[in-house]
C-alpha cells in the first residue's frame, strides 16, 4: 500500500527514511531506504549519514549515550532521536510519542535522494515536513505516518 502510494507520487524513483521501526522493513518491502545497517554501506556513507542526525544526537561528551551509541556501535545508520533513542520497535499498541521538531538536516537528506520519511509516531515539523497520509492495517504491527520532506 505505501509503496504504491509513493510510486504514484514519485514515479521516477525516491529514497526514504524510517523512524520508529527498523529500516530493514522498508528494504524488505522493496522501498529504497537511506538508513540501515552500515555493513551494507561504506564508512564514508555512515559519515555522510551522521550529517543528517548529528544535531539531534547532541554533544559528543562521554555522558551522551545516544551520540556514542551511533559513533561507537559501528554499523547502525538509523534516525536516532531524543524521544525514541534506540527504540526501533514502536508497535502501534504502545503509547504514542510525538516527535516534536527533530533536529535532522533535511537538506542533507534531500541531497542523498531522500524524499520521504515514514514514522510510527506523529512528527511535528511543519517547516520541513508535509504530512501526506497515515496507513493502518489490522495485520500490521505499525501504523505508519508518511511525510514528504520539503
Amino acid at each position: 500500500m505505501i509503496k504504491s502510494f509513493l510510486d504514484e507520487k514519485s514515479p521516477s524513483g525516491y529514497k526514504l527514511a524510517s523512524l520508529g521501526f527498523h529500516p530493514a522493513i522498508t528494504s524488505y518491502n522493496n522501498l529504497n531506504a537511506i538508513d540501515g545497517y552500515t555493513g551494507n554501506y561504506s564508512l564514508a556513507y555512515k559519515d555522510e549519514f551522521f550529517e543528517i542526525i548529528k544535531d539531534e544526537l547532541g554533544e559528543d561528551d562521554r555522558e551522551n549515550w545516544l551520540y556514542w551509541h551511533f559513533k561507537g556501535w559501528g554499523n547502525k545508520a538509523y534516525l536516532f532521536n531524543q524521544i525514541h533513542k534506540d527504540d526501533f520497535m514502536r508497535m502501534k499498541w504502545l503509547e504514542t510519542q510525538i516527535i516534536d521538531h527533530p533536529k535532522y538536516n533535511y537538506e542533507k537528506m534531500k541531497e542523498m535522494g531522500c524524499l520521504y520519511m515514514l514514522s510510527t509516531d506523529p512528527v511535528v515539523d511543519e517547516d520541513n515536513l508535509d504530512f501526506m497520509k497515515k496507513f493502518e492495517h489490522p495485520a500490521s504491527a505499525w501504523d505508519i505516518h508518511v511525510y514528504k520532506i520539503k
